[in-house]
């Protein structure tokens, strides 16, 4: 099975006080945002998804959704 990256969680700070954000993967525009608080921002093609702030991996099996067909009135 194959499986792709679709979201990575971030997170900056310490053990005992830190800040969460995170990546996505749109699926309807396929590009990558980063959602920070209530600011969300495109990410720049050449940008590092995937750093060492990363604190877990979010990934799609490919074949869960063919051909990226979602039906999101289904998955309600």
């Amino acid at each position: 099975m194959n499986y792709d990256l679709v979201g990575v969680s971030h997170h900056s700070g310490s053990l005992s006080f830190g800040h969460y954000t995170a990546t996505c993967k749109n699926p309807l525009d396929d590009k990558w945002y980063d959602y920070n608080d209530s600011h969300v921002s495109l990410v720049q093609e050449n940008s590092e998804i995937v750093n060492s702030s990363a604190y877990v991996l979010y990934y799609k099996r490919r074949d869960f959704f063919p051909d990226n067909n979602f039906d999101f009135e289904a998955i309600k």
